[in-house]
């Protein structure tokens, strides 16, 4: 039972051994022979880093889409199907439901929804009994901007079936930039050689 665990283990470093060697062959193609690039000194550290960044980004800011559209988007839509379009129809967050998410109370103190949504800070009152009451902040979108904000936070298009998406062809172009990495740079590096040449020539 031991030597089967044994070589089980062996096996399976072994193979994950060629899996790791096949990534860091792929992301670290040979680029010699150009005449308008070096890759020496750590450029094509730079290389990877600045792909890689990329679309490290696109895929961010598609997860930031989707918080906007879809959990601060909801509260937009929940105040638009209320219908709190003005101070007398502004409801507090527990009134819509929203008391309890973390996501949508910090984005009322930020600057997202600054330019769409009043908020009404909360303040006491005391009735005639002396009774000292609290209301609560409340919220409205004003009637001009309700187009607005309805076409801005609209959730279509914008769920975890898009982020998938986003997440899939980013990797699948990550793998094609590095596949044809040579070729590319081959292109690019004969053309500037042939303007430079027309360059001189002209001169």
């Amino acid at each position: 039972m031991n030597r089967m665990i044994t070589t089980a283990a062996a096996t399976f470093k072994e193979l994950f051994e060629e899996i790791a060697a096949w990534f860091y062959d792929y992301f670290n193609p040979e680029l010699e022979g150009y005449v308008n690039f070096d890759f020496g000194g750590g450029n094509m550290v730079n290389i990877r880093v600045i792909v890689f960044g990329i679309f490290v980004g696109v895929f961010l800011a598609s997860v930031y889409m989707v918080y906007v559209k879809n959990i601060v988007g909801a509260f937009v839509r929940k105040l638009l199907s209320e219908e709190c379009l003005s101070e007398e129809r502004a409801q507090s967050l527990e009134a819509l439901g929203f008391d309890r998410n973390p996501f949508v109370k910090l984005a009322t103190r930020g600057s997202l929804l600054a330019s769409t949504v009043v908020q009404l800070e909360s303040k006491t009152t005391t009735g005639e009994d002396g009774e000292v009451q609290t209301l609560p902040a409340r919220y409205y979108i004003k009637e001009e901007k309700k187009y607005v904000a309805g076409m801005r936070f609209n959730a279509r298009g914008s769920g975890a079936v898009t982020l998938l998406f986003v997440l899939l062809i980013s990797v699948i172009c990550i793998f094609v930039i590095f596949g044809f990495l040579p070729q590319i740079l081959r292109f690019v590096d004969n053309t500037i050689s042939i303007f430079s040449v027309k360059g001189n020539t002209v001169q």
